[in-house]
């Protein structure tokens, strides 16, 4: 319990710091920014959990995330029906943006993992994967809005019979986003340290031990594969209500990129890590881009290079790193003369 309450106080820290600071830089059009890179903070921890987890490195992870997307709109708007849906819109647009990745993600798992496509050759698939829906986006003008996308996504409004709660707004749309979030970080760090979330780390550091042992390590990465497709989905349609915009690059591989390099920077084993990588890197683009609007890219890319090179571990593990050091310093200087850092005479 503590693990899974301090895993949802590091959101909420975040949260609370990424507001006031975001806050102070531009106002409430700050805030609804920083509202959007919490949500690809989400997005992350889905490529955290596959490729940090499970050792899955995945190029076309945006592909769930643009799906989900668009299941949201096309529940809540006239897009696909004549009508959105009638019974809560909102609700069933949730529901629906999980569901049909995760279905997408079970039947191409299944092909990929049972058929042994591992390695570079799952990369290949699953870059493929999310060229394939992007150009089917671009295409496929009547359902997907085409290269112009689909605007006026209505924002997240749940009917609960005896009262209504929206995410419309600033600060609600902050709040709610949050507690999303921190409710997906508990939950995954509670799957992770049940048996099974410490086979799927076994499949990424030890594979072959796991298949000696007798344990399906198929299933374990279709499961996975699975459920990190469902939470790139609703990160999807979360964007798509808080955006009020959706289009089929949101399907393709940049975005795939982006977010493997969100979760390099924040630390790919950390789920906290992943989302704090999407949130420094996209912060940190946002306010160079309003200083030197050409060349903050390329302040971006270098700010990249050193946080990767520096440490494989991304911030997080050179936090820890660091605070270790520290605490080791300590212990030795508070050791009496005579001793040696550990005590012995």
């Amino acid at each position: 319990m503590k693990n899974l309450l301090f895993g949802a106080a590091q959101i909420a820290g975040l949260a609370v710091v990424v507001a006031l600071v975001a806050f102070g830089f531009r106002g409430d059009s700050g805030v609804e920014q920083a509202t959007l890179w919490l949500i690809l903070g989400l997005f992350a921890v889905s490529v955290s959990l596959l490729w940090g987890h499970a050792g899955l490195l995945s190029f076309g992870q945006a592909a769930f995330f643009g799906l989900g997307a668009f299941c949201y709109v096309w529940a809540t708007t006239d897009t696909l029906f004549d009508a959105p849906i009638g019974w809560n819109p909102g609700i069933f647009g949730l529901l629906v943006s999980v569901l049909l990745p995760a279905a997408v993600a079970l039947a191409i798992g299944y092909f990929l993992f049972y058929g042994k496509v591992v390695g570079a050759y799952f990369t290949i698939v699953t870059l493929a994967l999310s060229f394939l829906l992007s150009s089917l986006g671009e295409a496929w003008t009547s359902v997907f809005g085409g290269y112009t996308g689909i605007a006026n996504v209505p924002p997240l409004t749940v009917n609960l019979g005896f009262t209504t709660i929206s995410a419309e707004g600033t600060w609600a749309g902050f709040a709610a986003i949050t507690v999303v979030l921190a409710i997906i970080i508990a939950l995954l760090r509670a799957l992770l340290s049940t048996p099974f979330g410490l086979t799927v780390d076994g499949v990424c550091d030890n594979e072959p031990r796991l298949q000696h042992l007798g344990m399906s390590v198929v299933k374990v990465k279709l499961v996975t594969f699975v459920i990190s497709a469902g939470i790139a989905g609703l990160a999807g349609a979360l964007f798509a209500a808080q955006s009020d915009y959706v289009a089929s690059d949101m399907m393709g591989t940049v975005l795939s990129t982006e977010a493997i390099i969100w979760v390099a920077v924040g630390g790919r084993k950390s789920l906290f890590g992943a989302v704090l990588g999407a949130v420094l890197v996209r912060g940190v683009g946002y306010v160079l881009s309003g200083i030197a609007l050409d060349y903050w890219t390329l302040f971006l890319a270098a700010l990249l290079l050193v946080l990767v090179l520096a440490g494989r571990t991304g911030v997080v593990g050179m936090a820890r790193w660091l605070t270790n050091k520290m605490r080791a310093g300590g212990r030795a200087a508070g050791t009496p003369a005579g001793e040696g850092a550990d005590g012995a005479a």
